[in-house]
């Protein structure tokens, strides 16, 4: 679920400029990095390659 959250966030960005991009881009960076801390923590709580679980 964060990982689409952070790629619906990313198409977002499509056809911005200037400030609108920014708040945008950073928003969707703020979802990409919480979908990422999740797999990571799931691959080291379960011991899984964190590769193949992406």
């Amino acid at each position: 679920m964060l990982e689409r959250c952070a790629e619906k966030e990313r198409a977002k960005l499509a056809g911005l400029a200037g400030e609108e991009y920014n708040a945008r881009w950073a928003r969707w960076r703020k979802a990409s990095e919480a979908a990422q801390a999740a797999i990571t923590a799931h691959a080291e709580a379960s011991r899984e390659s964190l590769y193949e679980l992406e």
